[in-house]
């Protein structure tokens, strides 16, 4: 595979990277992909980012036009900053570059559900499938969570609180979309009713707060990570299960877990949060 990654920080190369906290991890997606022998190419608008991947991980340095016009990428991974999303996508699918067999995009898909809505309808129109980091879609303990709740083994699910900082859009997204679907969907009239948005008293404070309570009638879970908590060890290798993901989509054997569509359904209710 010829896998170009859009975005030489944290997410696209450097939180696994030898030299840090994490080399026993897999939460990069140059480790994941590097772990699948992809050719990698990397492209940042800081060039010395990418030159710094390429020695990180091998591979080569490029731009976006030149990896899509003549390499034939066959995935394009996006892992710049939120609010820049939109612009890439739209740029991937410039007609007269060779199409990718599939984009991989960092959550959230656009800044806004108008934008969001766009992609989707011009990624449809181009045959491009885009899968969306929801991480938490991906893990094998919250998809066996999930399906022992839908087994019946747990009951229903009485009610559920989620508190967080860190931005409407970056973090409730994730929430949203954890719930969504979790419930198949189900949650989704809940959310519009009640409510997750950052709580007052932790809107300004310069901690993390991210806390998601389910309360079962048989069954109590919760995932919580507050002040300097560490994060929860089923993230350890959320990376390597997204791509697992991708190559299984392309040979034919799984669908995507998240895609552009279930990324617009967050948006759209994000938005209608706010409001």
């Amino acid at each position: 595979m010829k896998v170009l990654i859009i975005g030489a920080g944290n997410q696209g190369v450097l939180a696994d990277a030898i030299g840090s906290q994490n080399e026993h991890k897999v939460i990069s997606f140059a480790h994941a992909f590097k772990e699948r022998e992809a050719e990698l190419y990397f492209y940042d608008n800081v060039n010395k980012k990418a030159f710094d991947a390429f020695h990180l991980w091998g591979g080569v340095a490029t731009t976006p036009r030149y990896a899509l016009e003549q390499l034939k990428m066959d995935i394009v991974v996006i892992t710049t900053p939120d609010h820049t999303h939109y612009e890439q996508l739209i740029q991937i699918a410039t007609p007269g570059y060779n199409k990718p067999k599939l984009v991989i995009c960092e959550k959230p898909l656009c800044s806004t559900a108008e934008q969001a809505q766009k992609i989707v309808n011009l990624y449809s129109e181009n045959g491009i499938p885009i899968l969306v980091n929801y991480t938490r879609r991906f893990i094998p303990e919250l998809i066996h969570l999930k399906n022992r709740y839908d087994s019946g083994e747990f009951g229903n699910l009485e009610t559920y609180q989620i508190l967080y900082n860190r931005g409407d859009l970056h973090t409730g997204t994730h929430a949203i979309d954890f719930m969504s679907w979790f419930l198949d969907g189900k949650a989704d009239e809940s959310l519009k009713l009640n409510g997750i948005k950052d709580n007052v008293m932790f809107k300004y404070c310069d901690y993390r707060v991210w806390n998601i309570q389910l309360f079962f009638q048989k069954h109590f879970w919760q995932e919580q990570r507050i002040l300097d908590m560490p994060v929860p060890s089923y993230f350890d290798y959320s990376t390597r299960y997204v791509v697992e993901n991708a190559y299984n989509f392309l040979a034919g054997e799984e669908r995507l877990r998240c895609t552009d569509k279930d990324a617009l359904k967050a948006l759209v209710i994000l938005e209608e949060l706010i409001k």
